[in-house]
């Protein structure tokens, strides 16, 4: 009986590879990564074969941009996870070839925009019995999942809170500090008092205390969630999502990256990824591997 083939489009990133890895444990499926660098999966290749040696892990080289449902039928795939991002710099080609190639699609997208935006391929997959699937990560896809296990039998909601405190061990690539750069310092919509109002990304800090972890700073995040919360849940006065790093000096770093952005001089903290992600790279052995998440009202 053959395996269902999955490809993941950014295969040999921080997350594609971790994603690779769990198919690999379960030893059922054919795994394809794909890329744009055929070198770079070589030595993920070596240990996933060590993992499963009954399976292929072959590389495809692909562009997510630049994909053609033609192209994933050659591919010939059951389904494609798109792991590659950042989403807040991302189009939807992938997504409208794995439409015509009738193959079923997955993303771990965190921005708001490209989640948001995600509906308008409901018909058209319905139409050829797939599924699309967008913000399938930490934020939106487990958020909600706690959330609608924690507030089931709840007759009303007042307030979501939601913070988000990964240890500064957590691996992250470029495309992560890039993510997060895009809204930092930007106008953002959120849903306080009982009514929308704007506020600043990466602004508004407060501490989270999660057990286990230690004291950290959260500052308002421009994810999904903001817009996905209030209209599933219908909270009556608040829904707040807010993100932090464990080390206090790349909180405060981050916060410098977006005053230029408040004060007009540049149209987007991106401009700082280069260098933001040589300062995690420098920082990596510093702080905890634990990631902490709180959702409460």
């Amino acid at each position: 009986m053959s395996r269902p083939h999955i490809l993941i489009v950014g295969g040999t990133g921080v997350f594609g590879s971790r994603l690779a890895r769990l198919l690999a444990r379960r030893q059922a499926f054919r795994v394809s990564l794909g890329g744009r660098t055929e070198s770079r999966a070589t030595a993920l290749q070596r240990e996933l074969r060590l993992i499963d040696e009954q399976a292929e892990f072959g590389f495809v080289m692909i562009d997510r941009d630049r994909i053609s449902a033609d192209r994933l039928k050659e591919i010939d795939c059951d389904l494609v996870v798109d792991c590659s991002g950042p989403f807040q710099l991302s189009g939807t080609q992938l997504i409208e070839a794995a439409i015509g190639a009738r193959c079923h699609y997955v993303d771990i997208a965190d921005s708001r925009a490209f989640v948001a935006g995600v509906t308008k391929f409901d018909s058209a997959a319905r139409a050829v019995a797939i599924s699309v699937i967008s913000g399938a990560s930490s934020t939106p896809g487990l958020t909600h999942a706690v959330l609608d296990n924690i507030t089931s039998a709840w007759l009303a909601v007042d307030s979501i809170d939601i913070a988000i405190v990964p240890g500064n061990r957590t691996p992250k690539g470029r495309s992560v500090v890039e993510g997060i750069l895009s809204w930092v310092g930007q106008r953002v919509r959120v849903f306080r008092e009982a009514g929308w109002e704007q506020g600043r990304g990466w602004s508004n800090g407060r501490w989270v205390t999660i057990e286990g972890l230690s004291r950290r700073r959260a500052m308002l995040a421009d994810v999904p969630d903001l817009d996905l919360v209030p209209s599933r849940f219908a909270p009556r006065v608040r829904a707040g999502f807010d993100a932090g790093m464990e080390l206090p000096v790349l909180n405060w770093l981050i916060g410098i990256a977006g005053t230029p952005v408040r004060w007009g001089l540049v149209r987007s903290a991106r401009t700082f990824a280069g260098l933001g992600t040589r300062i995690a790279l420098w920082l990596r052995w510093c702080g905890a591997p634990g990631c902490g998440r709180r959702v409460g009202g």
